[in-house]
């Protein structure tokens, strides 16, 4: 090797570091370093989306940070300009490894492992490991919610009185004694108007006999007279008792009335029914004080009408209370989210899945737009083909049948425990039919890949002379030895079996020959 060709590879001189420069930088990042730790002080983990939809970069309270990656993702003109008139608002910073290791625990038991970006991870860690600073993880989950309880009503219309379900069993039992004891009043009834018929017979018979009689007959035949007109007024009662029955049950049709359910009209009967035994009780009371203190008349009526009052307003704020609980029973939701804790750490991202991640590990969240989600979600894969259910969302192919067929749904449970996957659209493979391309050699080439037991070579390059392999960068784990093998994609980043595009079309490629 010539000096000239030796010369030419060196890497050239480091240009020389200014003292003053260097200072000034040091002086930088310790002052951003005091900053970062002081719980005093708000600061805002900033997404490129927030900067997309003007966020505003200038609040002179708030401590604008983000990641570079976010910085290299900023390349419209509108969101350079945002960046540009923020004039150092935005400071740049790094999270730990240990943040992003236990950012990305936590989306893989949250099933956003892969709804996230590489630099979607850093934002969060960086939130994360913010907050440790500022106020520690202690109050942080590790461990996401349990599935979301599905509450979802099967029947948005309004329940109808004596159509629909009554949720409590007890006032069924109530209004069943209830028909019970009208049907024995009607069975009471009939057998005392067959009783009645029957008198009216034997009238009857004893009227035609009355000139036989003699006097003691007489007197015979006149109480047997008041025996049945007894009868026959108790029967009378008996059929007044039935009305009112039937009245208080049905209601008086005349009239106009609200339309109320059943289980509301027993309620108001029971709550009138207490209200009256009350004031009772409330006159015999005062009766029995004055008779002993010997009150007048006046005095006497003055102190059974306060006990009265006391006694059905007290009877009034009971059923106020039955009723409030009664509406707040049916507002109540189940989908009530936990308090956020106070912290000067937030997140601002319009990502639903950050935003998912962000709210379940219990972090502060901001939204630019004011979009935010509704529920936090838990996500499984579900086979199309099979309903194999896998919570390693790793997976790109079935464990039980094989086929490339996992669909990524939501996991909730029902109020008595059962666990329910959600379900996708059917698979539509129209237009996405197409012949396999011929196989490639050349350590660029993609592959295919149809099935899981489908082995990936690896293929490495031919090493270069004058290597050193005893040198201390030379390792398993350093780009020195990592370059000689080729760029080995993952499943994911090479597309797997998914080949809904035509992988035999054309593709565009950027050179400078001309064609002819």
């Amino acid at each position: 090797m010539s000096a000239w060709s030796k010369i030419v590879r060196d890497d050239p001189a480091p240009a020389p570091v200014d003292a003053a420069e260097a200072s000034a930088a040091a002086a930088a990042e310790a002052t951003l370093e005091s900053k970062l730790r002081d719980a005093a002080t708000l600061k805002a983990v900033v997404d490129a989306n927030a900067v997309f939809k003007g966020y505003a970069l200038t609040d002179p309270n708030v401590l604008c940070v983000t990641i570079a990656e976010v910085l290299d993702e900023i390349r419209d003109a509108k969101g350079r300009d945002a960046v540009a008139a923020s004039a150092g608002a935005l400071e740049v910073a790094e999270p730990s490894e240990e943040a992003i290791e236990a950012v990305k625990r936590f989306a893989s038991k949250t099933g956003d492992v892969h709804a996230l970006s590489r630099v979607d991870m850093k934002l969060i860690a960086l939130a994360y490991d913010l907050e440790g600073r500022c106020h520690g993880v202690e109050h942080l989950r590790t461990e996401p919610a349990p599935p979301r309880t599905h509450a979802k009503k099967t029947n948005r219309f309004e329940k109808q009185p004596g159509w629909d379900y009554v949720p409590n069993a007890d006032d069924w039992a109530e209004l069943d004694d209830m028909n019970k004891l009208q049907e024995e009043a009607e069975r009471e009834m009939r057998e005392k108007m067959a009783k009645v018929s029957i008198e009216q017979a034997e009238e009857e018979e004893l009227r035609k006999e009355r000139e036989a009689e003699t006097a003691v007959a007489r007197e015979r035949r006149a109480a047997e007279e008041e025996r049945v007109r007894a009868l026959k007024e108790k029967a009378a009662e008996a059929l007044v008792a039935q009305e009112h029955i039937v009245k208080d049950v049905e209601g008086d049709t005349d009239e106009w009335a609200p339309v109320i359910c059943r289980t509301t009209r027993v309620r108001r009967q029971k709550r009138e029914e207490r209200a009256r035994l009350a004031a009772e009780e409330a006159e015999r009371r005062a009766t029995a004080n004055a008779e002993v203190e010997g009150a007048t008349p006046e005095e006497l009526e003055e102190q059974s009408k306060r006990a009265t009052d006391f006694f059905t307003s007290r009877g009034e704020i009971e059923a106020n209370m039955e009723e409030e609980e009664d509406d707040d029973a049916s507002t109540r939701s189940d989908d009530d989210e936990e308090v956020e804790l106070e912290s000067c750490v937030s997140s601002v991202t319009a990502d639903y899945a950050m935003q998912n991640v962000i709210l379940q590990m219990g972090l502060k969240l901001v939204a630019p737009d004011g979009m935010r989600i509704e529920h936090l979600r838990r996500w499984v894969l579900r086979c199309h083909a099979c309903n194999e259910i896998t919570r390693n969302l790793t997976r790109m192919f079935c464990p039980k049948c094989g086929n490339q067929t996992l669909q990524k749904v939501e996991h909730t449970v029902t109020r008595d425990g059962v666990e329910q996957f959600g379900v996708r659209k059917k698979f539509v493979l129209r237009g996405s039919k197409y012949t396999l391309p011929a196989p490639k050699g050349g350590r660029n080439a993609k592959k295919i890949i149809l099935r899981e037991d489908q082995l990936m070579s690896v293929r490495l390059t031919k090493k270069q002379v004058g290597e050193d392999v005893f040198a201390a960068e030379y390792n398993e784990e350093s780009y020195a030895d990592a370059k000689h093998f080729a760029s080995q994609k993952t499943a994911y980043e090479i597309g797997g079996g998914d080949v809904r595009r035509n992988p035999n079309e054309r593709r565009h490629v950027a050179t400078n020959r001309r064609r002819k």
